[in-house]
């Protein structure tokens, strides 16, 4: 795999685990919150990232939609990343 790809992938987990940490603390403070869409975004593009965000910070947790978007991502990034592995095996 490409080490470029996966140091970016990486980051990009940190970002949206960072994200969900800081929209839970402008909740609690009342303060200007990240819109539902940036989150959803990112959930998008780092789901793991934005699970364990969603669990560590118990932000967004009953919101459904939340939950199927970011499990509907983690399973087709896993089924990408094993489609992957299995084609430079051949």
């Amino acid at each position: 795999m490409n080490h470029d790809f996966l140091a970016i992938y990486i980051v990009l987990q940190i970002i949206a685990f960072v994200l969900y940490g800081v929209d839970k603390y402008k909740a609690q403070k009342k303060l200007y919150r990240l819109s539902e869409k940036l989150l959803l975004g990112i959930a998008i593009l780092a789901p793991f990232g934005a699970y364990m965000g969603m669990h560590v910070f118990r932000h967004k947790t009953q919101k459904i939609y939340f939950w199927a978007v970011t499990i509907f991502m983690i399973v087709i990034h896993a089924a990408a990343a094993m489609l992957y592995v299995y084609w430079l095996k051949m």
